[in-house]
């Protein structure tokens, strides 16, 4: 079931990443009426704390169509730390996510 962001006064996680080779990361959230590969995302990189607010203005849409006109904070259904990859290397990784939690406001 979509969990109701908005309801409860969370407006976006705050989190801890740390190690020896953090890449960029998209820090995506699905919702009921989109999928993964068109989820809304905020991109992160380095180590330290992060914090990612559904009305940052990076937090974007992915590129496939259709697009929603705003983000459904009503309707959220995945948290997901995305990888994305490279046509022409590997992408190396060696990362932790610790201390997630929800930004109330």
């Amino acid at each position: 079931m979509p969990y109701d962001a908005f309801t409860h006064g969370v407006n976006g996680f705050c989190f801890q990443l740390s190690g020896t080779t953090i890449p960029t990361i998209n820090v995506a959230f699905t919702t009921q009426n989109n999928v993964d590969y068109n989820a809304w995302y905020e991109p992160v990189s380095g180590a330290g704390t992060h914090q990612v607010l559904f009305t940052d203005p990076g937090f974007t849409q992915g590129t496939e169509t259709p697009k929603q006109a705003t983000f459904e904070s009503t309707a959220v259904m995945l948290v997901q730390f995305q990888i994305p990859a490279s046509l022409t290397a590997p992408v190396p990784w060696d990362f932790c996510i610790d201390g997630m939690t929800a930004v109330t406001q």
